[in-house]
């Protein structure tokens, strides 16, 4: 911004040095005048991406204050606008989501963190899920509870290869009453009089930054799901011997449950019995 301000201004005491040949002293001073004009908007720029930086920073002590003792923040992320946020205590595997600017927060184990997905305008560009069976299960269980009609919900706007209004990253946890979280990289500025957002370009330092941003984050969502497959695959699987022990117990406690309410005598318990634990064997 200051560079092309300044470029502009020098490109202006050209032509009007060539037009009305301006003295020496003058463009003497209307130089000095652009350079104070581009400190001056450097440090209002300054002063209000520190301002930004010190709210996101005390938002940030404040949530820590709140967060239990055994979670130690390694890796954190807030929205521009304060409004949302993650943290990552990779020493104790937990995630920590903030929302509702930063005035709430739910800690969840890595294990319970079921999808990661980075959004584009509301269409999906990656996905990453658990894959084990009690990982599966648990991705199932919650899309079967409503989250899908929230997912297909997104893919419905426009997507644009040029430009685009939002980065999002949205993560599916193992939680029925808030299982979805989406936590925003990259939202586009709305214009003042026709209160349309105003597209960034793909090309722009702002969108690549935001995408290296959201990549990374993915990433180490993605980290942690493969982990929690790994330790879901290496649980072993109950025994037929196990299972069938399992059976038999519970029939003989059903039994049990029969003779104390008088439903049935002794002797059949004692038949019944028997013919459970020859099953059994």
């Amino acid at each position: 911004m200051q560079f092309l301000f300044a470029i502009g201004m020098i490109f202006f005491l050209f032509i009007m040095f060539k037009l009305w040949s301006i003295s020496g002293w003058l463009v003497f001073l209307l130089f000095l005048v652009i350079i104070v004009g581009v400190i001056l908007l450097g440090r209002s720029e300054s002063k209000e991406q520190q301002a930004i930086k010190d709210k996101k920073e005390k938002l940030l002590s404040n949530i820590k204050n709140v967060l239990l003792e055994d979670f130690t923040v390694t890796k954190e992320y807030i929205t521009n606008d304060q409004d949302h946020g993650i943290l990552i205590d990779e020493d104790n595997k937990k995630v920590c989501i903030v929302w509702q600017g930063m005035n709430r927060h739910k800690v969840f184990n890595y294990r319970d963190i079921l999808e990661s997905e980075i959004i584009e305008d509301g269409e999906t560009i990656t996905k990453s899920s658990r894959k084990s069976q009690i990982g599966g299960a648990l991705l199932g269980g919650v899309l079967a509870g409503g989250v899908g009609a929230i997912i297909g919900g997104l893919s419905g706007k426009q997507k644009s290869d040029k430009e685009i209004i939002s980065l999002d990253l949205k993560l599916v946890v193992n939680n029925t009453q808030n299982p979805v979280y989406t936590i925003n990289f990259l939202k586009a500025e709305i214009e003042s009089i026709s209160q349309k957002p105003i597209p960034i370009k793909k090309s722009s330092s702002q969108y690549k930054l935001s995408k290296n941003k959201i990549n990374h984050w993915h990433s180490l969502i993605t980290v942690l799901i493969k982990q929690a497959d790994e330790e879901d695959n290496k649980q072993p699987e109950p025994t037929q011997s196990t299972n069938s022990n399992s059976s038999t117990a519970d029939e003989i406690r059903k039994l049990s449950e029969l003779l104390n309410d008088g439903f049935i005598t002794q002797e059949e318990f004692n038949s019944e019995k028997q013919k459970v634990l020859s099953q059994g064997s």
